[in-house]
């Protein structure tokens, strides 16, 4: 029990300080002008399509991404935000840096239940040599696998 009291202060707090592909869909004309997070989204959308290359933008994209799916339930962000912080990875150097993308897809993960995943990718983010709490209590909270 104390473990995923754990991983939900960890999932909250990571909300929190998350930084938050100019992905254009149907969802994204909805935004709120009056909403925090969909100025957020707008801004970030405008700094990816200035600087394309720029892993920290898409990084940022994603968590605001991840945020407004669990602001409004809908998952197709969750989807955006996993595309983004795809996009993310895939720009960023293959060394400490990538490990605030790895843990805000882990994050992602755990919004859709996908276990294995959040285990794979707090490995993953562990291994890059910068400490993290949350990727480690995502690697210490993850449900074992079943034993056949």
């Amino acid at each position: 029990m104390s473990k995923w009291l754990l991983v939900l202060l960890i999932f909250c707090s990571a909300s929190a300080w998350s930084q938050t592909a100019p992905f254009e869909s149907a969802e994204l004309r909805r935004l709120d002008p009056t909403s925090e997070t969909d100025k957020q989204i707008q801004t970030l959308q405008d700094r990816v399509k200035q600087a394309p290359g720029d892993f920290a933008g898409y990084d940022g994209l994603g968590s605001a991404f991840f945020q407004k799916a669990r602001e409004t339930g809908d998952i197709a962000y969750y989807d955006l935000a996993e595309q983004t912080l795809k996009q993310a990875l895939a720009l960023a150097p293959q060394d400490f840096r990538a490990a605030d993308p790895l843990v805000h897809i882990a994050l992602v993960y755990i919004g859709e239940h996908r276990f294995s995943d959040v285990l794979a990718y707090a490995r993953k983010a562990i291994g890059t040599g910068r400490p993290s709490p949350a990727a480690m209590s995502m690697r210490i909270a993850a449900p074992a696998r079943p034993r056949r």
